[in-house]
């Protein structure tokens, strides 16, 4: 059965049917309703790849700060879709995911350290230059 489906990374609206996979996240095209600005150049299976992709590096980078570090999604900046917006969670231009580990008032949620240590876990999963960690 098809369903709606909007990654909260981008402001893509496609439909699609879930298949389940290894992981529950992957799912087949059937229709695009809305392309975001970023992902105009894609369709079909292509978009929805890459719509999927995108959201599951966000959500693993997020796993690997709670479980490593007791970091929490409230604990860290929010999200936004703004390229441009350097204090907050953010796909830039080129849709490298920056992820902001601090605190509403600045202060560094991570040492040096342990921003170096995420790096690297992030760098093997996703690959090298696809996420930084801020």
């Amino acid at each position: 059965m098809a369903t709606k489906w909007g990654p909260d990374t981008c402001g893509c609206v496609i439909e699609r049917i879930p298949d389940g996979g290894p992981n529950g996240d992957t799912a087949t095209w059937v229709s695009t309703e809305t392309t975001c600005p970023e992902h105009a150049g894609l369709s079909g299976q292509d978009l929805l790849d890459t719509c999927l992709r995108e959201n599951r590096r966000r959500t693993h980078v997020r796993w690997l700060a709670e479980i490593n570090y007791g970091l929490t999604e409230l604990q860290t900046r929010p999200f936004s879709r703004d390229p441009n917006d350097a204090n907050v969670t953010h796909f830039d231009a080129n849709r490298k995911l920056v992820v902001i580990f601090k605190d509403r008032a600045g202060s560094n949620l991570l040492s040096n350290q342990e921003k170096t240590e995420l790096q690297d876990a992030v760098d093997i999963q996703s690959g090298f230059g696809q996420v930084e960690i801020g």
